[in-house]
């Protein structure tokens, strides 16, 4: 007999089965029915504190730059509309909002105030059908001449016909109008950051290059080219510019034959996109947009393309947010040495596209019931410095009661998917996907946190090393420091990892390092102890666990490849390091004790979020997860997967579904 299950409908199928292990007697698998509301609680049992804008709004102003009436003289109306968006952000009361026509904006929005409840909040929403883009560039038009003054000869030595010969090596410059710039220039403001010296490679040669890269950008129809530290690199890089000091003149190299004059070129001239200029504006609204171009700064402080500015109750919805230097979004205090007095509270990110960003999508410290869903982060890390430790998909300093649920996490190189760094308090990670992540640290890390939190019911797939050595074996010190790990927790406790699907991870499926165990947070160092990793499908991952120490942590109810059992289970301390099997595990350790081994085959898509699972073996038999969330259980069935039939057999599954699940 064979379970296919496609989505959430659930066929049975007789046919003859074709495995090599012995039969073995039937059991009974009790999966309880899964609600939406199954993904609305913390890990506390209580109900994430929801709201929605709920205002009825009094006046609408309109914003429409191609009307030939448009002037920020006018009055707003449907006949006399504003030529730009921040025209209206000056004008706005609670319980107002402003419609936006289609067209491309280049300026920065500042709004003035913000609303007051979320009954009387300020809404910018784009037009029924229309689009809208806002973009920190502006376009340029030069008059190019042959480049100048500068030798792309010159520089470190190179081998004997590396070099291209003259003709293939055209490079011209031009001018960029003082005028583009007001008050800040990213051609003269490098990636560098505060904190550079304690957090980052400073005296490595190559991280340092490019953190001293401009913070500007040159589009060429509409595609990025590369910024190069000097004028010499120009000869081994086409489709590329060096801005010469004092950042007025850009040197550019493009494709041979290719004249630039047929081209249509952007640079970035503003730092931010829609960020109010005072501290702590709440209940704001931001719909339908396309934001572009921001020439913002790697964290910290955090001044992201949109930013709250310490603000509170925002929603950011249904937005594309695109190529940034550093930042996408940043909620809460923005900056270490904030006032900590107020919290960034009761911010709703959702149904974004974050995509093409330096550094990090969302950052925020200083965060409280923030939820996070039906989000796209992808292609992220592209400045790679991730030494820099802020480097993530999202990442959040000290969250508390935050719902991370329903998002996707691709493509990401160079950074983390999601970072939670220090003092999380009560926060979940739900029914995400991770896939395609090429990082130092983790998938998922979990970073010297004393409380509860919970990651359920993810796909974690081809999670990568970005280590120099990539494919050497690792010392120690690489293994506890993460390389590729799904999820990473240093110094962390009480945290549960249930029902989870994990397929090819380079390094471990599951890190319990104390990697910085001489860390002080909250008046002592984490210990590493009281995490709960249960119920979840280990797939091609030949490193499943690395575990510091084995006081008080619990592994129960995992279901794992059986062609991963050689030296799959690393123990740290007390020393030596030792590498067990799932028997030697078992017995020595007395850690998953209800753990079973199978034949698993899997496939997933990347683009499509769509996995093929196959099991032939002998289920797990699933554990309580405890206290999380009132002893609530999630399946009786590893992974996330939740078939709408209460009987399993021990034969053969086969499983295809899609991810995010919709309920």
């Amino acid at each position: 007999m064979a379970i296919l299950i496609f989505g959430n409908a659930f066929i049975i199928k007789a046919e003859a089965p074709d495995f090599s292990y012995s039969e073995q007697k039937k059991s009974k698998v009790v999966v309880p029915a899964r609600t939406a509301a199954d993904f609305d609680l913390l890990p506390n049992g209580e109900r994430f504190a929801f709201w929605e804008d709920k205002t009825t709004y009094t006046k609408v102003l309109h914003v429409a730059m191609n009307n030939p009436q448009a002037s920020d003289d006018n009055p707003g109306t449907p006949e006399r509309p504003l030529k730009t968006i921040n025209a209206a952000a000056q004008l706005l009361q609670p319980g107002e909002k402003v419609i936006v026509h289609e067209g491309i904006y280049r300026e920065c929005i500042q709004p003035a105030r913000g609303g007051t409840s979320p009954d009387k909040m300020i809404a910018y929403e784009v037009a029924k059908g229309e689009k809208v883009i806002v973009k920190g560039s502006e376009a340029w038009k030069p008059v190019f001449r042959p480049s100048t003054g500068f030798s792309i000869r010159m520089g470190p030595p190179v081998a004997a016909g590396e070099i291209p010969a003259a003709e293939e090596t055209r490079v011209w410059m031009a001018e960029m109008p003082a005028s583009f710039f007001q008050g800040y220039n990213p051609f003269t403001v490098r990636n560098t950051y505060r904190y550079i010296s304690r957090w980052g490679r400073a005296g490595e040669p190559e991280w340092l290059a490019r953190a001293l890269l401009y913070r500007g950008a040159v589009y060429a129809d509409g595609k990025p080219l590369k910024q190069v530290l000097g004028p010499a690199e120009l000869a081994q890089n086409e489709n590329a510019f060096w801005a010469e000091d004092p950042g007025l003149r850009l040197h550019i190299r493009l494709s041979k034959g290719v004249d630039p004059s047929s081209v249509s070129f952007e640079v970035t001239a503003r730092e931010q996109i829609f960020a109010p200029k005072e501290f702590g504006l709440g209940y704001i609204r931001i719909s339908g947009f396309e934001f572009e171009h921001a020439a913002d700064g790697p964290p910290v402080p955090q001044r992201a393309a949109i930013s709250s500015t310490r603000g509170h109750h925002w929603i950011i919805e249904n937005n594309r947010i695109e190529w940034c230097n550093a930042e996408g979004i940043d909620l809460g205090s923005q900056d270490f040495a904030a006032d900590r007095s107020t919290k960034g509270v009761g911010f709703i990110v959702r149904n974004n596209i974050l995509r093409n960003i330096g550094v990090c999508g969302i950052a925020g410290p200083a965060l409280d019931h923030v939820l996070i869903e039906k989000n796209i982060f992808e292609y992220i890390g592209h400045l790679n410095i991730e030494r820099n430790c802020e480097s993530a998909g999202l990442k959040f300093h000290g969250p508390n009661n935050t719902l991370l649920r329903n998002n996707i996490f691709r493509h990401i190189h160079h950074a983390s998917g999601i970072w939670y760094d220090i003092a999380a308090v009560n926060c979940r990670i739900v029914n995400n996907v991770f896939t395609d992540i090429k990082t130092l640290f983790g998938g998922v890390w979990m970073e010297i946190n004393f409380e509860q939190n919970l990651i359920d019911q993810n796909i974690f797939w081809d999670i990568h090393n970005d280590v120099e050595n990539d494919g050497a074996t690792p010392t120690p010190g690489q293994w506890a420091f993460g390389n590729g790990t799904a999820i990473r927790a240093d110094c962390n406790e009480k945290m549960v990892v249930a029902h989870n699907f994990f397929g090819k991870v380079s390094r471990h499926a599951v890190s319990l390092n104390v990697y910085q165990s001489d860390r002080l947070v909250a008046g002592r160092t984490g210990l590493g102890f009281a995490n709960k990793i249960v119920n979840n499908l280990f797939f091609d991952t030949p490193n499943r666990v690395y575990m510091a120490k084995k006081y008080d942590n619990f592994f129960d109810g995992n279901l794992y490849d059986s062609r991963n059992d050689q030296g799959s289970f690393l123990i740290n301390y007390p020393e030596p390091i030792v590498w067990q099997n799932l028997s030697g595990w078992q017995q020595y350790f007395g850690l998953d004790s209800h753990s079973t081994q199978a034949r698993i085959t899997a496939d997933f898509n990347a683009e499509t979020c769509e996995l093929e699972l196959t099991i032939e073996g002998k289920l797990p038999q699933c554990q309580s997860l405890g206290d999380v969330m009132n002893g609530k259980a999630t399946s009786a069935f590893p992974g996330p997967f939740m078939p709408d039939q209460n009987q399993l057999t021990q034969q053969v599954i086969r499983i295809k579904q899609k991810f995010p699940i919709e309920l």
